[in-house]
């Protein structure tokens, strides 16, 4: 529903044997090399891996370029519409 209509192609939740090599390392902040997390139970919110084009790709919908799908920018707005507003900040969707 979002990936195909951007463009995306080489997103998903496991990385293949075949691009480990281009996995980017994150760091703690000692400087060793921190342990990769895969929150497989919560795909959506934060095990989702993409390429840094589809990123990209990803983030000019996010912005509303031009040439974003309709279907696509209408979802993107809602998750940046707040819905819960508190005196200290404001919750949506996204």
């Amino acid at each position: 529903n979002i990936f195909q209509p951007l463009g995306m192609s080489l997103v998903g939740v496991e990385v293949p044997e075949l691009l480990e090599s281009d996995y980017a390392q994150g760091y703690q902040g000692n400087g060793e090399p921190a342990k990769r997390v895969n929150l497989a139970a919560r795909e959506a919110s934060g095990s989702i891996k993409a390429s840094a084009n589809d990123m990209f790709r990803f983030l000019r919908a996010a912005v509303g370029l031009p040439d974003t799908p309709q279907t696509i920018l209408s979802a993107m707005h809602l998750t940046q519409t707040p819905f819960v507003q508190l005196p200290t900040f404001e919750q949506g969707l996204g």
